[in-house]
């Protein structure tokens, strides 16, 4: 027997002998002699949906909003086997669609039973939320609170020139009070802990050490120290230029942590310039060579006219 790759639709028109006469919707027609190529039409059940609307009891519908009801709802479609299941929008009803009487009248079964338990999920969704807002109201009665320590000798660094420093963690949102104690404790209070957090992490006290190339140190630090004395002021940092562990010359740099990361561009910069500088004096002292060269160089004798004599 032939092996049936696809079945098409068409209408008996004629049976002669076993034989069968089959007319297609284009027109054509076919003779087969095969009954196990034919099936009837009607073997293919079409899909059917059921809605049905379920309205909400009048004295349920104000809580039936005020609870989690798009879960509620998930929960029963999906153990009803529903294929939609949802408020109607004027939030009188609730609408279900399914593929099957069963499945329909489980659901409406299962949205009664919510029903009747709607008032009391209510009044725990209740609960929950002024739990919620009295956590929320100690919250910022009490705050968050951070507290730690600095080695006294930087707190002029963390305080910063009339006080920026303080004035920036300050002006952070959430942010309350900062206090400094002369024994390097610092106390941080604001709404949240993310606020604390970022507040810290300005004032903090941070270590950089960064390498500086030994033909450059004393570029950088300057006569008499200026340079990096200028470097110092203008990233409102401590510097110290000293040998490395590892052989060669560092620069050790204290401070908060913005400054430090100021002062690494300030250092970076600097000693570029000092580079770019020693290449462009190594190229003005081989062009006044050249100079010196071509000036030493034998000319021919200048032209010079002879004289007669009369």
């Amino acid at each position: 027997m032939r092996k049936v790759h696809s079945w098409w639709d068409g209408k008996v028109v004629n049976l002669r002998n076993g034989t069968y006469v089959i007319e297609f919707p284009d027109g054509k027609s076919e003779i087969i002699d095969e009954k196990d190529r034919l099936r009837p039409s009607h073997g293919h059940v079409p899909v059917r949906l059921l809605k049905k609307v379920i309205p909400i009891p009048g004295d349920k519908q104000a809580s039936f909003i005020n609870i989690d009801h798009t879960h509620q709802l998930s929960q029963i479609l999906k153990h009803a086997g529903l294929l939609m299941l949802r408020l109607a929008d004027d939030r009188k009803s609730v609408i279900s669609i399914a593929s099957s009487v069963a499945s329909a009248e489980t659901a409406a079964t299962l949205v009664e039973m919510l029903f009747l338990k709607v008032e009391r999920i209510a009044q725990k969704v209740a609960q929950e939320k002024m739990l919620q807002a009295r956590v929320h109201g100690v919250n910022l009665t009490f705050g968050a609170v951070c507290n730690f320590q600095v080695n006294p000798e930087y707190l002029g660094l963390l305080i910063g020139t009339r006080g920026c420093n303080i004035k920036s963690a300050q002006a952070i949102s959430g942010i309350s009070k900062i206090d400094v104690r002369p024994d390097g404790l610092i106390s941080i209070t604001g709404d949240t802990q993310t606020a604390v957090d970022a507040a810290r992490e300005q004032l903090e006290i941070v270590h950089e050490v960064i390498p500086v190339p030994s033909q450059s140190v004393a570029l950088l630090i300057g006569a008499k120290g200026q340079q990096i004395l200028e470097l110092q002021q203008l990233a409102h940092c401590r510097m110290n230029v000293h040998d490395g562990r590892a052989g060669g010359h560092v620069v050790d740099m204290t401070g908060t942590r913005g400054n430090v990361g100021k002062a690494k561009a300030l250092v970076a910069y600097t000693l570029e310039s000092i580079e770019e500088e020693r290449s462009r004096q190594a190229l003005i002292g081989n062009l006044n060579a050249q100079l010196r060269s071509l000036s030493t160089q034998d000319r021919p004798p200048a032209y010079a006219p002879a004289r007669g004599t009369g």
